[in-house]
């Protein structure tokens, strides 16, 4: 292969070069007045052309749904820049959730920035700009780093424990930059690329296997559900919809009026997806690399859903009361019945509410219900092979 190769990709000049006799090929291009110079990770050129145009598509989508942050000219946006855009106005989250997502940005850009002496102060982390933080090539030798290989690639295959920490490092930084921050916290910002860090494939873990719930927890959880449609509908209807759909918080916090899908003969879905900024309305990428999915709403859930345009929970709320509505007291009502020593409460009725759609129609089904992949559900659910009853709330 000669010296470097030039493809013209979507409109893009780009030139492809490895740096060593047998790597893997690099691209270099530039959108926007921007350039870019990353690893292809792959040694052919039919696999690095590939890789190019799957990259411009995700810096022009990027570029798109920023709207006019996308176009903001000047310095690039540091780490403090975020953080004191985030505390300013309107709150965005609790505290606690807030620091533990700020933390794990620092700790990249601490990274990043590491002095022949060690570890740099944190008046200088608040320094560091963005772009030398959200890139493929830079994220990858913090993997690799992490996972004890001196930077000598990442380990994809082997399920280590240590994974997990990695994992959710990268997951609370990307949850500074979700899309509802971005449009409404971020504006005037000179902001990278975000799809390097929001879609960073998760590594591999060890197994973790469902544990059912005793009987007696889901009969007086369902119970108090009941009585709570009369003493509070609005959290009723958030508690009903993570129980009966599975969703993530953050889902649910997302989710809007033109999400749902109405039919002629009397059904109704929550049609889940990507989704690009229109009407007003902000985008949404489904959370943790998730798969699109349509789960039916049952004539109840449709009754208090039906003609809502707005937010589908508590849409009359501020943002900040909203994410706690659903994160905090609907955390508090539920962990009574939430079974003793399990920390994220919420999430355990999307844990229940697939191993009830396993139970009755197998894995894929359960896969597709959750927006997972059918080797992560299975190991989740597969060892599992007891029954719970579907019970309404």
């Amino acid at each position: 292969m000669s010296a470097s190769l030039k493809r013209k990709i979507a409109g893009v000049k780009v030139r492809f070069y490895k740096r060593t006799a047998g790597g893997n090929l690099a691209m270099d291009f530039v959108v926007d007045e921007e350039r870019f110079q990353e690893s292809t990770g792959w040694p052919h050129i039919a696999d690095a052309e590939r890789v190019a145009l799957a990259r411009i598509e995700e810096i022009k989508r990027t570029r798109l749904s920023l709207g006019t942050a996308a176009v903001v000219k000047g310095e690039m946006a540091t780490v403090g820049d975020i953080e004191q855009a985030l505390r300013a106005g309107d709150k965005v989250m609790d505290e606690k959730t807030l620091a533990r997502y700020l933390a794990a940005l620092k700790h990249l850009a601490r990274f990043v920035s590491v002095t022949k002496q060690g570890e740099i102060s944190d008046e200088d982390v608040t320094a560091v700009p963005l772009d030398r933080i959200i890139d493929r090539a830079v994220l990858e030798r913090w993997i690799s780093v992490q996972q004890g290989r001196n930077g000598a690639g990442v380990n994809w295959r082997d399920r280590a424990p240590g994974n997990v920490g990695i994992n959710s490092t990268l997951r609370n930084a990307a949850s500074v930059f979700q899309e509802r921050l971005v449009m409404s916290h971020y504006k005037g910002l000179r902001l990278p690329p975000l799809e390097p860090l929001r879609k960073m494939p998760a590594l591999p873990v060890p197994p973790t296997h469902f544990v059912p719930w005793p009987v007696e927890k889901i009969a007086a959880m369902d119970a108090a559900g009941r009585a709570l449609k009369e003493a509070d509908a609005e959290l009723w209807l958030c508690h009903a919809m993570l129980r009966r759909l599975g969703l993530r918080d953050g889902e649910l916090l997302e989710a809007r009026g033109s999400w749902i899908v109405w039919g002629e003969a009397g059904e109704a879905w929550l049609d889940i997806r990507p989704r690009q900024p229109m009407d007003g309305e902000p985008g949404f990428d489904c959370f943790k690399h998730g798969r699109p999915r349509k789960l039916g709403l049952d004539a109840e859930l449709q009754a208090a859903l039906r003609g809502r345009t707005g937010w589908l929970i508590a849409p009359e709320m501020k943002d900040s009361r909203r994410y706690d509505f659903i994160y905090r007291e609907h955390c508090a009502w539920l962990r009574g019945f939430v079974p003793e020593g399990r920390t994220m409460v919420n999430h355990e009725l999307r844990k229940l509410a697939a191993s009830v759609v396993y139970t009755q129609h197998g894995l894929a089904a359960a896969a597709y219900f959750l927006g997972d992949s059918v080797a992560t559900t299975e190991r989740h659910y597969a060892s599992w092979t007891g029954e719970i009853g579907r019970a309404h709330v």
